[in-house]
C-alpha cells in the first residue's frame, strides 16, 4: 500500500509526505485567477482613541508624560472552502472526481466524471478584540560636561522612569450551517441531532470545476474553472433523498426506521457552534539610564523592566452551571464565560544593556578613519497568552536574549563607513509546530465507539475482521471492554486534567465530554548565530550607495520532550491491550481501515521534528545580499529628478528530506540529505521628482516604485516529498506599481 496517497476517506499521509498541489496553469490559471471566485469575505473594523498630556520644567530637562490609548479591532470572515473553518479530505480547494454512478434516488448521476471541491459545514467567524492602555513616563536630563574640572568628564545623562498598565479583551463566535426539516424527522434519519459540530447534519457543498473528465488521460489534460455557485439561504428548500435505518430509541421515540428511501425538502439553518473569550492583562514597570562619558568617546545604556502577567480563558465545564450544549446540542452562549481563576500567571524582570566606545581621533594620528566598538546584550520576553502542555500546565512566556558585539569603521567625512557585528539570540518556549491533542484523540475514538453502541452494531463486527480468526481470542469482547481499555492506555495524569465526565440524554449516556486544554501547543528552544556587514558608500554629494551582508545559521533543541513522552505512552498502551487490531472507523461508514495505521502514525511527525534537535537547520537561508542606489540630479535640465533601485539574494533552503529508517525512531528525515531550492532574487526600481512650490513654502515629492521588477518567474517549491517530488509550491511575490506624492510644509 503506499501512504503517499490518499483515499477518499481522508486516510493520514505517510509522514514526510504533503498532498501534491496544482502545479500546472493551463489546468488552472492560478496566478491571474482566485479559485474561490470571489466567495470568500472578511470585513474588518477598527476603532481607536489616544490621548496623551505632556508637560516639562526645568528648561525641558524634566518632562512628564501621561497616555491612555484604546482600541477595538471587529473581524468577520466567511471562507467557505478555507481559513480553517470548514472540513474538506486532504485541505483546503481539494478537487476530487464524482465517480458514483447513481444518486441516492436510483436516478443516473448527471455529474459523472466531474471535477468537484466541497466542504462539511462552512462556518463563519466573528472576532473582537479591545486593547486598552495606561501609560505614565517621566524622564530627568542630568549634564555636567558643562562644569569645569573632572565632572565634565562623567558627560550627559537621561534618567527615565514608565508604568504600563496594558489588558487585551477577545470575543469570538463560530457559527456553522446545518440542515433542518418539518417533513421528516432528521434526527433518527441521519442519527444525529441538531446541533453537533460537523456532523450528519451539517451541510455539504459540492462545486462542480469542470466538464466531464471521462477519457481524459493525463491530468495534463483537465481544465478547471473558477468556483461558481450561490450559497443557500434559510428560506429556500433543496430535495433531499434519505433512508431512516436507526433502530427503536431515544431519537425516534422507540419507533424503528423504516429503510426505505424517501425525498423531502431541507433547508439551511445557521446556528452557534463555538464561543470563545479570553483577558491578558500586563503590568510592566522600566527605568532605563542613558549616559554620554568622556566627551561623548562612550555611549552606555541600561534598562530594566519587571512583568507582571496574567491570563484568563473561557470557564471550564467544572466551573460553571451551565452546560456546553443546549438540548438540541447547539452551543450554549451562556457557556461563554471567563475563568474565575486565572489560567496563567507569571512575574519577570529582564534587563538589557550596551556599551559604544568611540577611540579619539588623537589616538590615530594621521590615520584616515574613525573607529568605534560596540557590546550589547538584551533580554526580553513576548507576551502572547496562555499556552499549555501535553497535560494541560501553562507554559512559560518565548523568552530571547541576544548578545552582539563589532566595531564601525569609517573615513573622516563619513563619505565611507563599514559596520561589522556578530551576534547570538537564545529562544526559549518558543513554539515546535507539531503535536496532538492526545486527550481529544482519544475520547474522539471512544465516543465514535459509543456511537456505534448506540446504533447498535456489535462489536463482533469488528472482532470478525482481524485475520487469521483472531478476534476469538481478543481481549476486547464488548464495548465495555473497550473503554476500559482506552481509559487505561491514556497516561492518567492526563485523565486527572481533562476530567472525563458521562453527557446523557433520556437517561442514557451520550458521549464523554472533557475539559479543554487551552490552546495546547509543544515547545522546543532556538539558538542562532550570525554577522552582519553593512556598507555605506556615498560616491558623490548625490550618489548614494548601501549594502548588507548577513550570515546566520540556526539550530533546535529539546523539542516536544513531554508531549512526545504521553503520545508513546498511549501507542504503546494502545497496542499492549491490542486497540490497534479493532477498526478504525465502528461505524463502518468510511473505508474499513485497522486502526494500527493510523495510531502508528501519531509520533511520527513529533519524531521526525526531533530527528532535527542539534543540527544547523537547513531551512534557514544562510547567506543574505542586499544593494541599494540611489542617485539625485542636482543641476541641469534633470535638476529635482531622482533615479534608484535595490537587488536581493537569498541563500537556498531546504523544502524537505530523503528519508530513512532508523532502528529505534522508525521513519525519520536523513539531514544529511535535504532537498533544496534554488534560492530567490528580487529587484526594485524607483523614479523620483522633488521641487518647492508655493513659493518655497511647500515641498512636493513625488516618486513611482516598481516592487519586484525583476526576480523570479516561475513556481517557488515550499514542500518537497521525501521521494523528490516537490508537492506544495507557491507562485513569486507579484511586480507592484504605486505612485505616492508627498507634501513637507
Amino acid at each position: 500500500r503506499d501512504l503517499r496517497t490518499t483515499s477518499a476517506a481522508g486516510e493520514s499521509f505517510s509522514v514526510g509526505f504533503a498532498a501534491n498541489t496544482l502545479q500546472n496553469r493551463d489546468v488552472f490559471d492560478y496566478y491571474n485567477h482566485l479559485y474561490s471566485n470571489g466567495h470568500e469575505t472578511v470585513g474588518r473594523d477598527f476603532d481607536a482613541v489616544n490621548v496623551a498630556l505632556e508637560q516639562t520644567f526645568l528648561d525641558g530637562n524634566l518632562g512628564f508624560e501621561i497616555a491612555y490609548d484604546s482600541q477595538t479591532y471587529e473581524t468577520h470572515q466567511d471562507f467557505p472552502f478555507s481559513g480553517g473553518q470548514g472540513t474538506n479530505l486532504a485541505g483546503p480547494y481539494e478537487v476530487s472526481v464524482h465517480i458514483s454512478k447513481y444518486l441516492t434516488t436510483g436516478e443516473l448521476n448527471p455529474n459523472l466524471g466531474r471535477a468537484l471541491t466541497w466542504v462539511r459545514q462552512p462556518k463563519q467567524r466573528f472576532d473582537t478584540s479591545e486593547r486598552e492602555t495606561f501609560r505614565g513616563t517621566a524622564y530627568y536630563e542630568l549634564d555636567l560636561s558643562e562644569n569645569d574640572g573632572w565632572l565634565r568628564h562623567f558627560g550627559k545623562h537621561r534618567f527615565t522612569g514608565m508604568y504600563n498598565d496594558y489588558s487585551r479583551d477577545t470575543f469570538n463566535i463560530t457559527t456553522g450551517e446545518n440542515t433542518v426539516s418539518d417533513e421528516f424527522n432528521m434526527d433518527s434519519a441521519m442519527q444525529h441531532e441538531f446541533g453537533r459540530t460537523n456532523g450528519r447534519r451539517s451541510m455539504n457543498y459540492i462545486v462542480y470545476t469542470s466538464d466531464d473528465l471521462r477519457g481524459v488521460s493525463s491530468i495534463d489534460d483537465v481544465r478547471l474553472h473558477p468556483l461558481d455557485f450561490i450559497r443557500p439561504t434559510e428560506d429556500v428548500g433543496f430535495p433531499f433523498a434519505w433512508v431512516d435505518t436507526t433502530p427503536a430509541g431515544p431519537l425516534n421515540n422507540g419507533v424503528a426506521g423504516d429503510r426505505a428511501v424517501h425525498v423531502n425538502n431541507v433547508y439551511m439553518k445557521s446556528n452557534q457552534v463555538d464561543g470563545g473569550i479570553s483577558q491578558t492583562n500586563i503590568e510592566a514597570q522600566a527605568f532605563t539610564w542613558q549616559s554620554y562619558f568622556l566627551d561623548n568617546h562612550i555611549v552606555a545604556l541600561y534598562g530594566r523592566r519587571e512583568d507582571d502577567t496574567s491570563n484568563f480563558v473561557r470557564n471550564l465545564a467544572s466551573e460553571t452551571s451551565e452546560p456546553e450544549r443546549l438540548a438540541d446540542w447547539s452551543y450554549n452562549p451562556a457557556f461563554t464565560r471567563l475563568s474565575p481563576n486565572p489560567t496563567y500567571e507569571e512575574k519577570g524582570t529582564t534587563q538589557s544593556w550596551s556599551v559604544v566606545g568611540r577611540l579619539p581621533q588623537r589616538f590615530l594620528g594621521d590615520m584616515p578613519f574613525s573607529l568605534q566598538a560596540h557590546w550589547a546584550s538584551a533580554a526580553n520576553f513576548n507576551p502572547i497568552g496562555l499556552r499549555s502542555n501535553a497535560l494541560g500546565t501553562p507554559i512559560g512566556q518565548p523568552t530571547g536574549l541576544t548578545e552582539e558585539f563589532g566595531f564601525t569603521i569609517a573615513s573622516i567625512n563619513n563619505r565611507y563607513t563599514a559596520k561589522f557585528n556578530w551576534y547570538e539570540t537564545e529562544l526559549g518556549n518558543i513554539s515546535a509546530g507539531v503535536g496532538t491533542n492526545l486527550a481529544n484523540y482519544a475520547f474522539g475514538r471512544i465516543n465514535n465507539h459509543r456511537a456505534a453502541e448506540l446504533m447498535e452494531i456489535p462489536i463482533s463486527d469488528q472482532l470478525d475482521l482481524i485475520p487469521n480468526g483472531g478476534g476469538a481470542g481478543h481481549p476486547i469482547q464488548s464495548y465495555e471492554d473497550y473503554y476500559d481499555a482506552m481509559f487505561n492506555a491514556i497516561p492518567s495524569e492526563l485523565l486527572d486534567v481533562v476530567k472525563p465526565t458521562h453527557v446523557s440524554g433520556d437517561g442514557t449516556w451520550d458521549e464523554y465530554q472533557i475539559d479543554a486544554i487551552t490552546n495546547l501547543q509543544a515547545t522546543r528552544s532556538q539558538l542562532a548565530e550570525g554577522f552582519e556587514l553593512e556598507l555605506v558608500a556615498n560616491l558623490t554629494s548625490n550618489w548614494r550607495l548601501m549594502a548588507n551582508i548577513s550570515r546566520q545559521e540556526t539550530s533546535f533543541s529539546n523539542t516536544a520532550p513531554l508531549m512526545g513522552r504521553i503520545i508513546n505512552e498511549f501507542v504503546a498502551a494502545s497496542q499492549a491491550s491490542r486497540l490497534d487490531e479493532l477498526q478504525d472507523d465502528p461505524t463502518f461508514q468510511a473505508d474499513a481501515e485497522f486502526h494500527s495505521e493510523g495510531l502508528g502514525l501519531l509520533p511520527l511527525p513529533i519524531i521526525a521534528a526531533q530527528a532535527l534537535d542539534g543540527t544547523v537547520s537547513n531551512e534557514q537561508r544562510e547567506w543574505r545580499y542586499t544593494i541599494v542606489s540611489n542617485y539625485d540630479f542636482n543641476e541641469g535640465k534633470f535638476k529635482g529628478f531622482g533615479v534608484g533601485g535595490a537587488i536581493r539574494w537569498e541563500d537556498e533552503a531546504a523544502t524537505g528530506y530523503v528519508q530513512i529508517v532508523d532502528p529505534d525512531a522508525g521513519v525519520i528525515p536523513d539531514v544529511s540529505r535535504p532537498f533544496f531550492d534554488d534560492g530567490l532574487f528580487s529587484g526594485d526600481a524607483w523614479i523620483s521628482y522633488s521641487r518647492p512650490i508655493m513659493n518655497g513654502k511647500t515641498n512636493w515629492d513625488v516618486r513611482l516604485n516598481v516592487r519586484n521588477l525583476v526576480g523570479e518567474s516561475g513556481n517557488i517549491p515550499v514542500k518537497t516529498n521525501p521521494d523528490g517530488n516537490v508537492a506544495v509550491i507557491r507562485i513569486p511575490n507579484p511586480r507592484t506599481i504605486y505612485l505616492t506624492n508627498t507634501f513637507k510644509f
